[in-house]
């Protein structure tokens, strides 16, 4: 059937089987630079590609990987328009790319109310058995679901409608579900552990780049997070009316929940909403989601950019001077 097919659309079979053989060859080849394994068994079998087994070739690819010394990269080639590789290059992510045992421990800050103490570091190891802490990295708003805050779980495990504590901000909040997404589908959990990404329904206050905790936990840990740069576009927002004002804040404060790198102010001297980005295209993108996704008819005011300098070294010059001041 394979051959039929393959004649159906224009393509040799000996012509591929060659072509894979010469491939096979150049990848056991260039692998066998670098692990010894590979180098004995191809010997061993007097250079033959039949020696090599395909998960001794998995394996010695996955060794470079984890390296991380770019001696070796795996490339896949393919198409996600027409469904061509997706399902090698998922393999390819679970076979070669390191999991959460492979991964060095975390490092967090432990939270202190002492603002002149110094900063005490502690690390957490990918491990279910530590205490849980997860980084909150992204916030979708969903019409069934409500908001979904997206989480990676770095150690320790959490079940459902378990306490939380926002480390960023202190407020305590519960998730009343945990959803594993695939795509457009989601699948409830009965439990998240170290390594896990989740969806967490039922927090409110929760934004993108905040540490959430287990409640009681002490000491009360933070992630470094996101370093957000302050915004330089500014432009003013406004609704066609003032009874859709208190929709307008709502759907800000939505986006702002998604978007930390995302400000909303008011002008003390006009009174006017004024929203704050990294640039005209983002703030473009933030009014088509108000269009869009929110319906919300707003005016878009007049770009503004923050132009900031700074004296970067210190200079000293002597110049001479002359002229006649008063005749003088």
């Amino acid at each position: 059937e394979a051959s039929a097919f393959m004649q159906s659309k224009g393509i040799a079979p000996p012509k591929v089987a060659e072509e894979a053989t010469l491939a096979r060859e150049a990848l056991v080849d260039t692998l066998s630079t670098f692990d010894d394994k590979v180098m004995e068994r191809f010997l061993e079998h007097d250079s033959s590609l039949e020696g090599v087994p395909a998960d001794m070739i998995a394996q010695a690819l996955r060794t470079l990987t984890l390296a991380g010394d770019a001696r070796a990269i795996p490339v896949l080639l393919g198409s996600a328009f027409k469904n061509k590789g997706v399902q090698l290059l998922v393999d390819a992510v679970i076979d070669y790319l390191p999991g959460p045992e492979d991964r060095p421990p975390i490092e967090a800050r432990v939270v202190s109310t002492d603002g002149d103490a110094a900063p005490v570091v502690v690390t957490r190891k990918p491990s279910a058995n530590e205490k849980l802490l997860l980084l909150a990295f992204k916030v979708v708003p969903d019409k069934h679901q409500g908001d979904l805050v997206f989480v990676r779980c770095y150690s320790g495990k959490l079940a459902p409608k378990a306490s939380l504590t926002n480390a960023t901000t202190g407020k305590v909040e519960r998730a009343t579900k945990m959803l594993r997404v695939m795509a457009e589908d989601y699948e409830d959990m009965e439990e998240l552990r170290a390594g896990d990404i989740a969806a967490l329904v039922g927090l409110s206050k929760t934004r993108t780049g905040d540490t959430l905790v287990a409640s009681g936990d002490k000491p009360v840990v933070k992630l470094a997070g996101m370093e957000i740069p302050p915004p330089v576009f500014f432009c003013t927002v406004e609704v066609e009316s003032m009874a859709e004002q208190d929709d307008l804040e709502k759907v800000l404060d939505i986006l702002t929940r998604e978007d930390p790198s995302l400000t909303v102010r008011e002008d003390a001297d006009t009174g006017q909403t004024l929203i704050g980005g990294m640039g005209e295209l983002h703030l473009e993108v933030v009014f088509t989601k108000m269009r869009r996704q929110h319906k919300l008819n707003v005016t878009q005011g007049r770009m503004q950019i923050t132009y900031r300098e700074a004296i970067s070294a210190q200079v000293e010059k002597t110049f001479h001077f002359e002229g006649t001041i008063r005749g003088k």
